[in-house]
């Protein structure tokens, strides 16, 4: 799964053969304008992050897609954050977000509805935030 700048946001990718890589579909999120940064595969649901883009309905800066059929994804939900979406993660029913917003670089977003993500909390950090990681706590 690879996030471009292309019309097309999302490129899948056959790699099972390294010397024979093969395109397999694209995935074009609503909106013309913004381009693919970053994706998140859990299980059969992928997260794609793109940059803020043109100024119309469908410009959503995070989608959720089912690629469960590699050659047919599917646009399970997405939200308009209005700022570029720089990393992410996902954890259960959170999404971790790194942004450009210049008040609330780090946001968490409750995606257990796809159509009805809904923001939980944020913190300002002094600079933009260009990626993001999480790791599992060892309760050992």
């Amino acid at each position: 799964y690879v996030a471009n700048s292309e019309n097309d946001e999302l490129d899948i990718f056959d790699i099972s053969d390294p010397s024979n890589i093969t395109l397999l579909s694209k995935y074009d999120a609503p909106g013309d304008t913004e381009d693919g940064k970053v994706v998140e595969l859990v299980g059969d649901k992928l997260y794609l992050g793109r940059l803020v883009g043109g100024n119309h309905a469908d410009h959503h800066e995070l989608h959720i897609i089912n690629v469960s059929s590699s050659t047919s994804p599917q646009n399970l939900g997405s939200k308009d954050l209005a700022v570029d979406l720089n990393d992410l993660r996902v954890r259960d029913y959170l999404a971790f977000l790194g942004t450009s917003d210049s008040n609330n670089e780090f946001q968490v977003w409750n995606i257990a509805n796809p159509n009805n993500i809904s923001f939980v909390s944020s913190f300002n950090f002094p600079q933009v935030a260009n990626a993001i990681d999480y790791e599992e706590p060892n309760l050992n």
